[in-house]
């Protein structure tokens, strides 16, 4: 216990010293340090997954050479940008993060509130999704989001603080998710669920850029349940550094089949169809580091 409160105490401080060194960057700096970074990120063994993942997707690029190295040189840009811009949003407050990104629609999310109880907007690792979320919640609409608890307290009470110091509330995966997100979308919050990860064992198999793959099925459950909308969120970082969101018109999800099973694995589908299109839009920001078809499925 003595040996894993030292460890978590060592990460700690060294996220707080990688803080601090980010923070003495401006924003318009964040490109040029995220190259500066590249090659840090390169020997951490993500490369290989990024350059297989990449490959085995039917995506309109060259399967070798320069234009795919190039591309794969300009994920990891991307993926540092986000970790880099995330670090700054510890140190932001309102007036610097409406600044860094604006939401191209934000009649569409206004009237989601005005209409709805509730709403689930579900998004992928495309852009800065943290930054979308600081967004919405400091122009004053109420947003949770479910995350995923860090193993370090310190570390996940930190990214937390940045999260909720614009309102947002944390909904952890653990057994009180359910009936802690039934009752906010009851109070008329909207929820943010990142449904782009592998679902493991118990997700529902779907078929993602030409592959099989498990896919979490919680936004299907709780829009079935509820009979609140689902929004489909996106964000694309422009050139300037800066970002925009879009918000995706409400949709009603309603049972098409006898078998409740059919209906999840349908409507989960058109979820995952809508992401693999974003992602086809802005190949580059999508987050091809992760493991997404971890859990094979025939």
């Amino acid at each position: 216990m003595i040996v894993k409160s030292l460890q978590y105490g060592i990460e700690y401080l060294f996220v707080k010293a990688v803080v601090f060194f980010v923070s003495l960057f401006p924003w318009r700096c964040n490109r040029k340090l995220a190259a500066a970074l590249l090659p840090l990120f390169a020997l951490m063994g993500y490369k290989r997954l990024a350059v297989d993942n990449i490959k085995k997707a039917h995506l309109d690029l060259p399967k070798e050479g320069k234009p795919l190295k190039a591309f794969v040189r300009e994920v990891f840009i991307q993926n540092i940008l986000t970790y880099i811009e995330m670090i700054h949003l510890m140190t932001m407050g309102k007036e610097d993060v409406l600044k860094v990104i604006s939401i191209e629609n934000e009649e569409v999310l206004k009237r989601i509130y005005n209409e709805y109880p509730g709403v689930i907007f579900v998004l992928g690792h495309l852009g800065n999704w943290e930054l979308m979320g600081q967004a919405v919640a400091y122009k004053g609409y109420p947003l949770a989001v479910i995350a995923r608890r860090q193993n370090n307290p310190l570390t996940d009470r930190l990214v937390n603080r940045m999260r909720e110091k614009s309102g947002v509330k944390i909904i952890y995966r653990d057994r009180r998710a359910v009936p802690e997100t039934l009752r906010l979308l009851r109070e008329g919050y909207g929820v943010a669920i990142l449904n782009d990860q592998d679902g493991g064992i118990a997700g529902v198999t779907t078929t993602f850029m030409g592959r099989r793959c498990s896919t979490p099925h919680g936004p299907v459950i709780f829009a079935l349940k509820t009979g609140c909308p689902v929004s489909f969120v996106t964000v694309r970082r422009l050139e300037d550094g800066t970002s925009v969101g879009h918000i995706g018109e409400p949709f009603l999800l309603t049972r098409q089949h006898e078998d409740l099973d059919d209906d999840i694995r349908f409507h989960l589908q058109g979820l995952v169809d809508r992401l693999e299109e974003a992602v086809k839009e802005n190949p580059a920001q999508w987050n091809w580091l992760a493991n997404r078809w971890r859990t094979q499925r025939k």
